[in-house]
């Protein structure tokens, strides 16, 4: 009797999965039979999830901005699978730093892209090969601001702008390769504790500013952050975001950009077709600014 031959397991990388929604995704996928595989960016995340997925999830401590790091992790990836190839890899590893850019000390600006554009194109291009082999598919996540930047998430959005082009850019020139390239801006989801993440930096900066920038920043970074947070407590579950990321992933053809969530839908669906002068106030308005005056 002739053997039946044995289906290759689908295989997932999976930036920034220790923590937020890449540890979901990776949960989703690894209860789905996927072998995943992953970034941390401490022992205690890879215990943490390596428990929690019942040692399904592989990880490694890794910090994607040190391309030495992503190209010894890719290696490892890579002999694990075994010339198989790689079906998915979802970049989700971001650096989020919130507060005035006038703040921001230069290294915090850096990090954000360090992280959110040379990181990403760091651990893609290392994956390129296996990807090829599988006739892959790359998930960058994002989010809505990248398109509509609020005030106080500058360093946030505009790295995020900046991989989001440079996806349209890999698009064309893989094409020929059969590799589906794809963005996901998502809604600020509910963190799984509720924290108000952006409430608590911003009076952590108010905290440290001079008399002089308080008076310049302290009243409109409040305002901002309580809307900010007040956008993710009423937005998508983390948990449903995930399970929209792994319905993506395991579905045919998709549009190269997909909104996750109502908000992010509906913002990236009005931001089109307007001018720059009519997303910025659209921008204000979100964050609660509108009729803040733009002076002290």
């Amino acid at each position: 009797m002739k053997p039946r031959a044995v289906r290759r397991r689908r295989s997932v990388v999976i930036t920034g999965a220790g923590t937020g929604l890449g540890r979901e995704i990776a949960l989703g996928f690894a209860a789905k039979g996927w072998v995943v595989f992953g970034t941390a960016s401490s022992v205690a995340e890879v215990r943490d999830l390596t428990a929690a997925s019942g040692r399904r999830v592989s990880l490694a401590v890794c910090d994607v901005s040190r391309i030495d790091a992503v190209r010894a992790w890719a290696g490892g990836v890579a002999d694990a699978v075994d010339g198989a190839g790689l079906d998915l890899l979802v970049n989700a590893a971001c650096a989020c730093p919130y507060g005035p850019i006038e703040l921001l000390s230069l290294d915090t600006l850096r990090r954000a892209f360090e992280v959110n554009v040379f990181g990403a194109i760091s651990v893609i291009n290392a994956f390129l090969p296996a990807l090829r082999i599988a006739r892959g598919k790359v998930i960058q996540m994002s989010r809505w601001t990248a398109t509509v930047p609020l005030p106080f998430d500058g360093a946030a959005a505009a790295s995020l702008a900046a991989i989001e082009t440079l996806m349209s850019v890999y698009r064309a020139e893989l094409e020929p390769c059969g590799i589906e390239l794809l963005t996901v801006p998502t809604s600020a989801w509910k963190p799984a504790d509720e924290a108000s993440a952006s409430a608590v930096a911003a009076a952590r900066l108010v905290d440290g500013m001079t008399p002089a920038e308080r008076d310049l920043y302290g009243k409109r970074l409040g305002i901002a952050a309580d809307h900010f947070d007040g956008m993710r407590g009423s937005e998508i579950e983390m948990a449903d975001a995930a399970a929209r990321v792994i319905g993506i992933a395991e579905s045919g053809p998709a549009p190269p950009v997909t909104a996750i969530g109502a908000d992010a839908e509906t913002m990236l669906r009005t931001a089109r077709g307007m001018t720059d002068a009519e997303i910025g106030m659209l921008a204000r308005e979100r964050a609660g600014l509108a009729t803040q005056s733009t002076g002290p």
